[in-house]
């Protein structure tokens, strides 16, 4: 969250993996970091942009190397006179753990399902 408060995409896609892919609604697949990257900078740059989340559900698979998230996100953006609009949903992230033994974002979908 305080990536996206500061609206650095940069630092946002360096917790995805290589490989990784985001959907988010609306848009077309961004698939790998730089494509990551590129789609996160559309977003931040839209006029009253901001994001929180909240992780509701973390599962670990059994053997520690795939973990999947589920959790409500809020994000805001500025209509075309300025009001800023609303948009709460859910999202669900896949990890993976990379081997120096960090984890990064393998697949985030966010919805826009209440």
């Amino acid at each position: 969250m305080k990536a996206a408060a500061a609206k650095d995409a940069q630092r946002i896609s360096s917790y995805y993996a290589d490989g990784a892919s985001l959907l988010a609604p609306g848009a077309p697949l961004a698939a790998g970091k730089d494509a990551i990257q590129k789609a996160w900078a559309v977003m931040l740059a839209t006029p009253g942009f901001s994001l929180t989340f909240t992780p509701t559900k973390i599962e670990v698979s059994r053997a520690g190397d795939l973990a999947y998230e589920i959790g409500d996100y809020q994000m805001t953006t500025n209509d075309k006179k300025g009001k800023p609009q609303v948009v709460k949903a859910k999202y669900v992230t896949v990890w993976g753990k990379q081997p120096d033994g960090s984890w990064k974002t393998l697949a985030d979908a966010p919805t826009t399902t209440q």
